[in-house]
């Protein structure tokens, strides 16, 4: 059964991210785990990025774009 949320592909990060055709899978792997140890989402089975088989990725909590403003103004 699958959670609420959005599956998405290494593929679809790599485009929607990084914006080149030649950012490899590998990258996406590795931004993924480093998104996990900075969630402090570190064992298995993962709860906020999910692994699923031949579709990769379900980011179970709800992701959105902010501007550059608005990080700034979080962090102040």
């Amino acid at each position: 059964m699958i959670q609420n949320g959005v599956v998405v592909s290494a593929r679809q990060i790599a485009d929607n991210v990084w914006q080149k055709s030649q950012v490899s899978d590998n990258l996406v792997y590795q931004m993924v785990s480093l998104l996990r140890s900075q969630l402090k989402d570190k064992t298995r089975p993962y709860q906020i990025i999910k692994t699923i088989p031949k579709q990769e990725y379900l980011f179970v909590l709800q992701v959105s774009d902010i501007s550059a403003e608005e990080v700034t103004t979080k962090r102040t």
